[in-house]
C-alpha cells in the first residue's frame, strides 16, 4: 500500500505514519498520481528524481525589480504579474468575420462567442484523434491532408462534410501555390 493513502499509515497530517513530512517537498495537490511531489525549486519529482516544471510555481525573485517570479508555461521563470495576464487563444476574431461575411448587420455576446469556441475546439479535437486513429490504422507516422479528410467525411453529417472537405481542399490548393510553400 502506498503510504498517505487509505486507512493504514496516515497520521494526523495525512502524510503517512510518522504524521510528519519533509521539509524540502509538498504533495501535489493537483495530481491523482501517487508518489510525484512539488520540490523546492517548483520542479515535479517522483520517486526517480528531477521531472518538469511545475507551472506556476516559486521561482524566487527578479534579479533587477525583486518582483516575485513563478514557473511558466514553457518552464522559464516569468514574474507574477505576466503571468496572470497571459493571452489566451481563441478563434473569436475568425467567428466575427465570419458571422460579419454571412450576417452584416448581426452581433454576437461574449457568452455565445465562448460557446462558439468551445464549439471549434471540440471540432478540433475530435478531427485529430480521429485522424490520429487513421494513420496508426495505416501504419504512418504523419498526417497528411487525406487523414485529416477522411475525418471530416467520417465525423460531420452529409452535407455538411461535402462542404467541409470543398472548402478544406480548396485552402490546401491555395496553400500549396502560395509564394512561402512553392517549390524550390
Amino acid at each position: 500500500m502506498m503510504s498517505g493513502y487509505g486507512k493504514a499509515g496516515v497520521g494526523k497530517s495525512g502524510m503517512g505514519k510518522s504524521g510528519g513530512k519533509d521539509d524540502n517537498y509538498e504533495m501535489h495537490r493537483d495530481l491523482d498520481m501517487p508518489g510525484q511531489m512539488l520540490g523546492a525549486h517548483g520542479y515535479m519529482e517522483d520517486d526517480i528524481g528531477m521531472g518538469q516544471p511545475h507551472i506556476g510555481a516559486n521561482a524566487g525573485r527578479h534579479p533587477e525589480t525583486g518582483e516575485p517570479m513563478v514557473m511558466g508555461p514553457d518552464g522559464v521563470p516569468m514574474t507574477e504579474s505576466a503571468f496572470q495576464r497571459r493571452r489566451s487563444e481563441t478563434y473569436s476574431s475568425y467567428i466575427y468575420k465570419v458571422l460579419k461575411q454571412v450576417h452584416p448587420d448581426t452581433g454576437i455576446s461574449r457568452r455565445a462567442m465562448n460557446i462558439m469556441n468551445s464549439f471549434i475546439n471540440d471540432i478540433f479535437e475530435r478531427i485529430c484523434m480521429e485522424a490520429n486513429a487513421l494513420a496508426r490504422y495505416n501504419d504512418k507516422t504523419t498526417l497528411s491532408s487525406r487523414e485529416i479528410q477522411t475525418a471530416v467525411r467520417l465525423l460531420l453529417p452529409g452535407e455538411l462534410a461535402k462542404h467541409a472537405v470543398s472548402e478544406g481542399a480548396k485552402a490546401v490548393s491555395k496553400y500549396s501555390s502560395s509564394a512561402h510553400h512553392g517549390k524550390e
